[in-house]
């Protein structure tokens, strides 16, 4: 998957700087996100974070690594959540 989007964010948006941050995992990087969101302290800087299904509840999932990014994250940015 980060070697497509790496590729496809090239192509869609040319100039853009950005970093695609492979995990060993589901669990790999739900544990990993909220170290990565306090150790990233440059000012602007977004996460977009993408997780494949299988089959799990997606409301669940989606709860799940909101509370996570604000464990990382205490002050939600607008647009959060969506």
């Amino acid at each position: 998957m980060a070697q497509l989007l790496d590729v496809l964010l090239h192509r869609l948006f040319p100039g853009l700087v950005f970093r695609c941050i492979a995990h060993e995992g589901k669990q790999d990087l739900e544990k990993s996100i909220v170290k990565k969101l306090r150790g990233w302290q440059r000012p602007g800087v977004r996460f977009v974070v993408m997780r494949d299904q299988d089959l799990a509840d997606c409301h669940a999932v989606k709860a799940r690594l909101k509370m996570r990014c604000e464990q990382g994250h205490p002050s939600p940015q607008p647009g959060w959540g969506r």
